[in-house]
């Protein structure tokens, strides 16, 4: 009886609980050794885009900006809300507040991929229980739930890449104009921060892309005579179950089904169409968003990806890293490297859950044939 009053309320018990242990517990975690490198490059970029808006004098900022080198093409716009506070104060908190607030902005930031995860997760495999058991496996991992309150920039990142990616599932299975434009503001500001979330993106447009062809081949299919295939996408669920009704009513009223009519055609037509253009529009709004929040790009728009793309490649930071008892410099790092720190510093459980996840993707895939039509 109690588990069913219970039931209905059980994300909102369920994040509720781990809200409150990260907000009890912020003050127990210390200070990377970068944070406050990090603090001092958010202040400078920060400063510049007001300079540059002509709401502070620039010429203080200016050679501090260029001086910046490398660091300037990592954005840190994700953390302007916390320096417009500490501007009000006209930057004279003490140290203390200042960093508990940004590590609980950070803690707050990676919470909320947590809900972002389980809406994906609930969607995708219609479970509210796979749905917990992935966030807690999100939640509990030792180094993300530690790190999520002072890195803010490896696990910042990835938790703005679990959103992007979330939202962007979300956004397949309707196609609404909320979850589009939801989607390209948590992928610019997932950019902003790390370059690389380009590559999300890549993966991100592909996924899309494929979810949009699956729509005109199946009602294509559907339309022509072939059965319908299966899918979870929402739209294209309701849109072939519409076609299938169509059809059949044709059929029972003797009007011939062997090809579908013209209208159908272009009715479909239009609603790929439509998708295509929201996918479009959505795009430009990523772009215009990144440009919008990162201050280095505002003098080249387009030549901001030429530029950060040469730093990736040759990027000047040089320091030496504790592997196995000895110092190996970054630039020569044995190949064993990734594997033995992943394992190293993860528990039993997470480690065997991804040797069977990673078992079970290369079985399916070998299973699945791909038959379009």
């Amino acid at each position: 009886m109690l588990v069913a009053k219970i039931k209905p309320y059980a994300a909102i018990l369920f994040f509720g609980f781990f809200l409150l242990v990260g907000l009890f517990t912020v003050d127990h975690y210390g200070m990377s050794w970068d944070e406050d490198m990090e603090h001092l490059t958010s202040y400078v970029q920060y400063k510049y885009a007001l300079g540059k808006l002509r709401i502070v004098e620039l010429e203080d900022y200016e050679q501090l900006w260029r001086d910046f080198g490398g660091e300037k093409y990592y954005g840190q716009a994700i953390s302007f809300p916390l320096l417009i506070v500490e501007h009000l104060f006209n930057f004279q908190l003490d140290s203390r507040p200042v960093y508990l607030a940004r590590h609980t902005y950070n803690f707050l930031i990676f919470w909320t991929a947590g809900i972002f995860l389980y809406a994906a997760l609930k969607k995708l495999f219609s479970s509210r229980k796979v749905a917990f058991f992935g966030v807690l496996l999100w939640f509990l991992c030792p180094r993300f739930w530690g790190e999520s309150f002072y890195n803010n920039k490896d696990l910042l990142f990835c938790s703005l890449m679990m959103m992007s990616m979330s939202s962007a599932y979300l956004w397949s299975r309707k196609w609404g104009w909320g979850a589009g434009i939801l989607w390209a503001i948590v992928t610019a500001f997932m950019v902003n921060l790390r370059i690389i979330g380009l590559f999300a993106v890549l993966f991100e447009g592909v996924y899309l892309l494929k979810e949009l062809l699956s729509i005109s081949f199946a009602s294509w299919r559907v339309a022509s005579g072939g059965g319908p295939p299966k899918t979870q996408n929402t739209l294209l669920r309701s849109k072939l179950r519409l076609i299938v009704r169509r059809e059949r009513d044709a059929s029972s009223s003797g009007v011939g089904v062997s090809r579908p009519n013209e209208q159908s055609s272009r009715s479909e037509a239009k609603a790929v169409f439509w998708v295509f253009f929201k996918m479009l529009i959505c795009t430009i709004i990523f772009y215009i968003t990144y440009v919008a929040i990162f201050p280095t790009a505002w003098r080249d728009p387009l030549g901001i990806w030429f530029d950060v793309y040469q730093l990736m490649r040759n990027y000047p930071m040089g320091m030496f890293i504790i592997f196995l008892g000895q110092s190996i410099h970054n630039t020569a790092l044995p190949w064993h490297y990734l594997p033995v720190y992943f394992f190293a510093t993860m528990p039993l459980l997470f480690s065997a859950l991804l040797l069977f996840a990673v078992f079970f993707i290369i079985k399916k895939f070998k299973s699945i044939s791909i038959n379009l039509f």
